[in-house]
């Protein structure tokens, strides 16, 4: 597993997160979305935003767009609800499982915030953890190589 807030109590949404996962001002949000916003708020959930170009950018905000993104961003930010409401339902099994699990955390996440990883890691003492330095919210684009390590048997 890679940073995911699956204790909505300590995840930091970002802004638009936040209005996204509104029902009604969700809709207004995400056809009010544009390159400008995204150019703006996006870098913040990376440790480095600058080690990544222009066109890194652009075309992480293509993949948003691609196939009526904008019509069904607020109905993707509805996870958040969905995991309040059934969080302890689905953290059980995470809690509880003794299959193979690791979990590869960016202790720079700004919205998945290092503490999640270690009260998850606390909670399952078979879960290996592997913290990673200077990585942000998406350790497979700020470190691949060292996700792949962590992933992949020595």
């Amino acid at each position: 597993m890679l940073n995911a807030g699956v204790y909505m109590d300590m995840h930091q949404a970002l802004l638009t997160q936040r209005m996204l996962r509104t029902p009604i001002l969700g809709a207004l949000v995400a056809r009010l979305s544009s390159y400008r916003l995204f150019r703006y708020q996006y870098p913040n959930v990376y440790a480095d935003p600058n080690s990544f170009d222009e066109e890194h950018y652009r075309q992480q905000w293509s993949l948003i767009m691609n196939n009526n993104g904008r019509g069904v961003m607020a109905k993707i930010a509805g996870y958040m609800r969905e995991r309040r409401r059934h969080g302890e339902r689905w953290l059980g099994p995470l809690h509880q499982t003794s299959v193979p699990f690791k979990l590869i955390w960016g202790c720079e996440d700004p919205i998945a915030v290092l503490p999640i990883a270690k009260k998850l890691s606390a909670r399952n003492t078979s879960i290996e953890f592997f913290p990673l330095e200077n990585v942000g919210h998406y350790p497979q684009l700020e470190a691949a190589g060292l996700v792949a390590d962590c992933i992949l048997p020595d």
